[in-house]
């Protein structure tokens, strides 16, 4: 996982270690140990590195785990991953004012093995697809960021080999998705830095995707959850759930 975070983590933490920050008018706060407990997906053991960077790219670029903008997920002992939920790039790019819009398409092997490139992402039948591209505009930029990505690359397989259904029943759409992301991390770097989407990552990752359908517990529902376990456990009054429903 590429990009850096900055120094500003220890500006806003707490004397609990809490780092406060706002997305969409809302404040987010999170810790080490709010995310250890609760938004680590897969069955991985993440370190304290992986926990802070995590921390730190969630708070640089704007993203709410809690409603799973971002996944934290970890396999193993493979690096933890850091990935994004379906479109966060491309609304982020939309919102930036230097956006001037994008052109998708496929490549497909013709009758005689030469390569074809459509200007748009409808595959026949009897056709095979070999790849996509995207071309992101940016005002002030005299050329396009143009990405081309193969498909061999990138379909997402399941540990056994095969194929897995999104990549089986959707190719186009999922290598589409791959080529955007990319095209738009490209042109606008220095807002998408360090974002990455599931369909960039199944091919080395099997089951990506799965580790993502984990529920996320909003921070103000667990508030809650844990109130109200105490009194069922007793160490609370019964009194008390009226105050915090």
């Amino acid at each position: 996982m590429s990009g850096t975070v900055g120094n500003s983590l220890i500006e806003t933490q707490n004397e609990k270690g809490i780092v406060t920050f706002t997305v969409d008018g809302q404040d987010i706060k999170l810790s080490p140990s709010i995310i250890r407990n609760n938004l680590v997906n897969g069955n991985g053991k993440v370190t304290d590195q992986e926990i802070l960077y995590f921390l730190g790219l969630c708070q640089a670029r704007k993203l709410n785990p809690f409603v799973k903008d971002v996944y934290l997920i970890k396999f193993g002992d493979n690096a933890a991953q850091m990935v994004v939920s379906k479109d966060v790039l491309e609304r982020r790019a939309i919102k930036n004012p230097l956006y001037r819009g994008k052109k998708v398409g496929i490549f497909v092997a013709g009758k005689d093995g030469e390569l074809l490139k459509r200007e748009h992402t409808i595959l026949l039948k009897n056709e095979t697809l070999v790849g996509a591209w995207c071309e992101v505009y940016r005002e002030g930029w005299n050329h396009p960021a143009k990405v081309e990505v193969n498909y061999d690359e990138y379909v997402g397989r399941k540990k056994d080999g095969e194929i897995n259904s999104q990549w089986n029943s959707k190719p186009v759409t999922m290598l589409v998705k791959v080529a955007k992301a990319q095209a738009l991390r490209e042109a606008f770097i220095e807002d998408l830095q360090g974002m990455y989407e599931a369909e960039e990552l199944e091919k080395d990752i099997p089951g990506i995707k799965e580790a993502m359908d984990k529920p996320t517990i909003p921070e103000d529902l667990r508030d809650i959850m844990n109130e109200t376990a105490e009194i069922l456990e007793g160490k609370k009054e019964k009194e008390d759930v009226v105050n915090i429903l």
